[in-house]
């Protein structure tokens, strides 16, 4: 007969806590609810608030993209301009082989030896078109009517001194020989003489 009042007190102690948890529930729920959407709300506020970085290079960091003519694919171009075109060095010599040259001459600049010299039987010579394939000369006088090469110059800065450098260089300089086109090594320098630049260019050219 004992039994019978523990069942009772168990029963109502389930029903007190079905209570509690029908009254506590709906408030948690709704507690859940509101801290999702305010998360939510945060990410997207701080999309739109927070200003876009830029990298040295000025690239763009809204990454431009369109829709190329296949429907619902969409190409993205990740390009920004340089800041430097020329590195400081090339700039300064720049402006002093400018001023030395007259209106006849034109400077090419980053010239690609591929689009200065032609492989002859590029069938069997390959390699020795890929050689020249990923490398550039730093200056290129042309004649301002025709555009033809006159003259290569490469500006030589400390890295000139390395050993792969220098294996580079002479490559060059006996592709250079092989076409017919001279070319001048001039040393980078804080400074330049004009007079004795513009006589190196016509010994180089004259002489070749």
């Amino acid at each position: 007969m004992s039994i019978h009042p523990i069942m009772s007190q168990g029963v109502r102690g389930i029903e007190e806590a079905t209570k509690q948890i029908h009254t506590w529930l709906p408030l948690l729920i709704g507690v859940v609810f509101f801290v999702f959407v305010l998360v939510v709300a945060l990410k997207i506020a701080f999309r739109f608030l927070m200003p876009a970085k830029k990298s040295s290079q000025n690239e763009s960091a809204e990454t431009m993209t369109v829709q190329s003519l296949k429907p619902g694919k969409v190409v993205a171009y990740p390009y920004g301009i340089r800041d430097e075109f020329l590195t400081p060095a090339e700039l300064s010599f720049h402006h002093v082989l400018r001023s030395v040259l007259s209106s006849d001459a034109t400077i090419a600049m980053k010239v690609r030896l591929s689009d200065l010299l032609f492989t002859r039987q590029p069938n069997s010579n390959q390699g020795a078109m890929n050689r020249i394939h990923m490398k550039h000369v730093d200056f290129v006088i042309c004649e301002t009517a025709t555009m033809k090469p006159r003259l290569a110059i490469e500006l030589d800065d400390a890295t000139h001194g390395r050993s792969d450098r220098k294996e580079r260089d002479e490559f060059v300089d006996e592709a250079f020989k092989a076409a017919g086109l001279p070319v001048l090594h001039v040393k980078a320098a804080h400074g330049y003489n004009p007079p004795q630049l513009f006589a190196d260019i016509q010994k180089a050219i004259t002489s070749a």
